[in-house]
């Protein structure tokens, strides 16, 4: 900011600074046509002295319009670049607006239909469990009958992705009720990396840590960090063929004072025309495996509640890099605090 100011204190004495830039050429060219003896006479006078004399204000103020001209030329360019910029913002807050407009219709829908879908879907099942477990107990006494028992665990299956998806509703419903501690970042990696294990072995992918995370932390609530952070490493699971990686890294911005939490699949990447629209409420390129649009929704909002941005890049050599950026918090500041 101080070195803005300065730089427009300098350009407010550019007419000057041309009009003295203007002066001093003329005194060179006066100077060399005095050395080759050139003279000026008007009706027998000699006129040399009021020729220099109008040479030399003609150049001081042909440098001052110059100088003059070069100042309002800055002066436009940065009111286009004050304009661009405010069209931006005006265009994010937009985007921002109509994705709350839209959360809200989310959150009305949400609280009128929890009640009348979660408690009869906690009870079909209940009810589908008691008849799968009456169906073992008969297996065990007639013979296994393997059809039956997958088709009760399909529809248990399918019961519990719809009480997920009434769920993220009424997560998009609300906004996220945050307890924040100092966390550090490595600590929160190695609880994700745990918390994955499982499903890394069943799908083949590995999820491997990238990067110096040692001194970065950050002032976040760390279980839904965790949450947030999970969701991208499933969706990089998915994405990434079987052997594959998964990199979970934290990059420190020390310019900016934030952290990066990155998560790059080697999977096909996302276009970039979809960047935007991938966090969008119900939107979802995976309809085909059970997608339902909510998760990186909630992800984004929940980021955004911590004064955090989250984005999708082209990851290295190929895939997709889901990048979290959240303000850093000073270590000096961790005493005690949730270490994820």
């Amino acid at each position: 900011m101080i070195a803005s100011m300065s730089d427009e204190g300098r350009w407010r004495y550019a007419p000057l600074v041309g009009a003295c830039a203007g002066l001093l050429v003329s005194l060179v060219d006066i100077g060399v046509a005095s050395a080759i003896g050139v003279s000026f006479a008007s009706a027998g006078h000699d006129v040399t002295l009021w020729v220099w004399l109008y040479l030399a204000l003609s150049f001081g103020v042909l440098g001052w319009f110059i100088g003059d001209l070069l100042r309002r030329r800055r002066e436009a360019r940065r009111a286009a670049q004050a304009l661009v910029a405010e069209q931006r913002l005006v265009s994010e807050l937009s985007e921002r607006l109509a994705i709350k407009e839209k959360l809200a219709s989310l959150g009305q829908l949400a609280a009128s239909i929890a009640h009348e879908v979660k408690n009869p879907l906690a009870i079909m099942r209940s009810a589908v469990q008691n008849l799968a477990e009456a169906a073992e107990a008969r297996d065990d006494e007639r013979g296994a009958d393997d059809d039956e028992q997958r088709g009760y665990q399909m529809v248990i299956e399918e019961i519990d992705r719809l009480s997920g998806v009434v769920g993220s509703l009424l997560d998009l419903a609300r906004p996220p009720a945050l307890e924040r501690h100092v966390t550090d970042v490595a600590k929160l990696i190695e609880r994700v990396q745990l918390l994955t294990r499982p499903i890394c072995e069943r799908r083949g992918v590995r999820v491997e840590r990238a990067g110096d995370s040692a001194a970065a932390f950050v002032d976040v609530d760390a279980d839904l960090l965790t949450q947030v952070l999970l969701g991208l490493v499933d969706n990089a699971l998915q994405a990434s063929p079987a052997g594959a990686m998964v990199e979970l890294e934290a990059r420190i911005d020390a310019q900016r004072e934030r952290v990066e939490l990155r998560v790059s699949d080697a999977g096909e990447g996302v276009d970039e025309a979809l960047r935007d629209k991938v966090f969008e409420p119900l939107y979802t390129t995976r309809s085909a495996e059970g997608g339902h649009g909510l998760g990186l929704a909630v992800a984004r909002q929940i980021v955004e509640a911590h004064d955090g941005r989250i984005e999708v890049r082209d990851a290295e050599p190929r895939g997709a890099c889901f990048v979290v950026s959240l303000p850093r918090a000073a270590s000096a500041r961790v005493t005690g605090a949730a270490a994820a």
